[in-house]
């Protein structure tokens, strides 16, 4: 049975309430409905295989965040951060992650064609066999 669930921003502020029975499903919910989650608090939460191509993630607080095997083609990530995460498997294509701060992330496996990395900090983060043609991904040093 779901319940009721909020999805608040880092500064508290609700962005979108719905009946899930997940964070996962409330944030999928939201996405769906084309909801920007610019500033959505999704530390620690599990969010494999996340349908986001083209979504608003503008200063998401990721720390901790799962979102292995997730479509983030085309998603606005300007300015998240993530650490201690985990965006192994991802699409990645054509996603802005500018200013992005990413620390012990693993990337492995993903595809960031076309992504635009410009000024993102990304330490200790580990990319084996990521596809990178086309972006500005010499910040992973891959």
């Amino acid at each position: 049975m779901s319940t009721r669930q909020i999805l608040r921003a880092s500064d508290s502020a609700v962005l979108f309430q719905g009946d899930a029975d997940s964070m996962a499903e409330l944030v999928q919910q939201a996405i769906d409905l084309g909801v920007s989650l610019a500033g959505a608090d999704l530390a620690g939460h599990d969010l494999r295989g996340l349908r986001a191509r083209g979504a608003g993630l503008t200063g998401a607080v990721l720390t901790g965040a799962w979102l292995d095997g997730s479509d983030l083609s085309y998603a606005g990530m300007d300015g998240v951060t993530v650490t201690l995460g985990s965006m192994a498997d991802c699409d990645l294509r054509k996603a802005t992650l500018v200013a992005a701060s990413c620390e012990s992330v693993t990337f492995d496996r993903s595809d960031l064609t076309g992504a635009n990395l410009t000024d993102a900090v990304v330490t200790d983060a580990t990319a084996d066999s990521v596809v990178c043609d086309e972006a500005n991904a010499e910040v992973l040093g891959v």
